[in-house]
């Protein structure tokens, strides 16, 4: 084998090796996307659980005036 011939052998070795490079790249930048659409929804998630409880206190507050009023309104029947 001449020099010419391994000469071309590692030529086409390191061409293949770009090749896989070059795929790693591209899967490292999926991954970086996966990551951002991954905090995307956590934060999406996190602010529509902070709607939710909101939501929630607000109704909870409902309930505890008209179980109140009922509660009044029981009491002052006991009374008579």
């Amino acid at each position: 084998m001449d020099d010419n011939d391994l000469k071309g052998r590692f030529d086409n070795i390191d061409a293949r090796f770009d090749k896989v490079d070059t795929r790693f790249d591209e899967v490292g930048a999926r991954f970086t996307e996966a990551d951002a659409r991954f905090n995307e929804m956590r934060q999406i998630i996190l602010e529509e659980g902070r709607r939710t409880r909101t939501h929630f206190d607000v109704v909870a507050e409902g309930l505890k005036d008209q179980i109140k009023v009922i509660c009044e309104g029981h009491a002052a029947l006991t009374e008579r």
